[in-house]
């Protein structure tokens, strides 16, 4: 049995009508017809598929474009005798963007009545065939055309996204920058157990991953962020094999953390202390990049405080994998972030970090900007430079040379802090910086009973004593 001509006539001209009262029924009774009748079921779906990769700039060829992909995907896909039909069409529009064999499952032949059918499922390209960027054209509707059957079928056959994760490279720019843009959608409609282990595959097997990377790295943001439309209210955590996998990659064999970024959010604390030191000794953008995705995860792997304190616990040798000068920009980015790293929690992490055995390199610099972006942290660093003389600061010439300059910033609530030093200790500081003596003496002179007595020997402050006490 074959389609009544005038009846085949009649179908066309109603979908190619303007108005969805026209076309939505003509769609409709190619589905029926597909559904009810063996003998017409290729011809019909040849249009549906016709209708479904048609490019058009206008809202209402969207509307119906989108419609056939509905009724193709959600309603004809599940049909075994459509199943390898569909899906190899779709992969040939995937071919037409990537040019590569994309082929993801080997399927039977198949002919049906005015539909070519070609060994692995796809149609033969006829005259009706959507072509895409002829002479080199990149028209937007063309690729978004190609695009959205095939993303929809992906959505029903996740195993099929594996074609555009290995071949993407080789897609014109136009053609990425449309299924970058359109392929996250697919992540609320996917397994997430199986999107972890074909996104884990990707970063494991495909080399070189780098002209890949923009899809992949589109995609593990869209399943970082949860589904687009906002629902549920807190998008569900990625799975962890995808979280732990991605971030040991990004780690090892990648040495590439932009893929980690994304993810950082959902390590837990112990993945997040041992990959940090790796992170930051990667590239700038990519370490401010790891720094901010744990300030502003909700809720943070680590408190702000104990990043902080973490940023100072590496060695800063460099046999962590991080440099001392990276550790100092780590710690730039993190007091720069006032919104998190408000006075409070910054004095909580100094006062963590101040107890620390040996003490860190890099403290006393720390300290230097938290007083520039915390002025009203002068009387708590005193405490903390006071703890630090009980401990022989001077010591360790790196960590004093700070001392002194924090002392010096820190004037005039430092004066206490540097009457309370041993004499030769104070008379160094002088010697640096002799206009503080005049200030020392005089605020030793209002305060000695505080000061002891070689400091005051050191200033001459004892002959001011003994008048005192005539």
């Amino acid at each position: 049995m074959d389609v009544p001509k005038l009846m085949s006539e009649w179908l066309s001209k109603l979908i190619e009508l303007e108005g969805e009262e026209m076309w939505r029924p003509g769609l409709a009774a190619y589905r029926e017809l597909a559904m009810q009748r063996d003998a017409l079921g290729p011809a019909c779906l040849r249009a549906l598929l016709q209708v479904a990769t048609s490019a058009g700039e206008s809202a209402g060829e969207a509307e119906r474009r989108a419609h056939a992909v509905k009724i193709v995907t959600a309603q004809l896909l599940p049909l075994p005798r459509f199943a390898s039909l569909i899906g190899g069409f779709a992969e040939a529009q995937l071919r037409r963007l990537v040019g590569a064999s994309t082929t993801a499952h080997p399927t039977a032949s198949c002919v049906g009545d005015g539909m070519d059918v070609s060994s692995d499922g796809e149609m033969a390209e006829d005259s009706w065939a959507i072509k895409s960027h002829q002479e080199g054209e990149e028209n937007e509707d063309i690729l978004t055309a190609h695009v959205q059957l095939y993303l929809a079928v992906v959505a029903k056959e996740p195993a099929r996204l594996w074609p555009l994760l290995a071949h993407f490279g080789g897609a014109s720019a136009g053609a990425q920058a449309v299924l970058v843009r359109n392929a996250p959608l697919l992540v609320p409609h996917i397994d997430p157990v199986e999107l972890a282990s074909l996104l884990v595959r990707a970063m494991r097997e495909i080399r070189p991953l780098d002209p890949s990377a923009p899809l992949i790295l589109a995609l593990l943001t869209a399943v970082a962020a949860g589904s687009p439309t906002g629902s549920p209210p807190a998008p569900p955590a990625p799975p962890a094999a995808l979280v732990e996998g991605t971030l040991e990659l990004c780690c090892t064999e990648l040495r590439d953390g932009r893929y980690a970024v994304p993810l950082l959010p959902f390590a837990p604390r112990p993945l997040v202390e041992s990959v940090l030191p790796r992170l930051l000794g990667m590239a700038p953008e990519t370490a401010s990049a790891a720094l901010a995705a744990l300030m502003h995860a909700k809720p943070p792997p680590l408190p702000p405080a104990h990043l902080l304190l973490l940023l100072h616990q590496l060695p800063s040798d460099g046999s962590a994998g991080v440099s001392l000068k990276q550790l100092i920009d780590g710690v730039q980015a993190c007091l720069a972030e006032k919104s998190v790293f408000t006075m409070q929690v910054v004095a909580d992490a100094l006062q963590l970090i101040v107890h620390l055995d040996p003490l860190p390199l890099i403290f006393m610099r720390t300290t230097i900007q938290a007083l520039l972006y915390h002025p009203l942290l002068a009387q708590f660093t005193m405490g903390l430079l006071h703890h630090l003389i009980s401990r022989q600061i001077w010591t360790s010439p790196r960590l004093w040379t700070g001392f002194v300059k924090c002392c010096q910033q820190g004037m005039p609530h430092s004066l206490p802090v540097m009457l309370a030093l041993p004499a030769p200790q104070l008379l160094e500081i002088i010697e640096q910086q002799p206009e503080l003596r005049p200030m020392l003496i005089s605020y030793g002179a209002m305060h000695l009973s505080e000061v002891d007595d070689d400091v005051k020997e050191a200033l001459g402050l004892t002959e001011e004593e003994e008048v005192l006490d005539i």
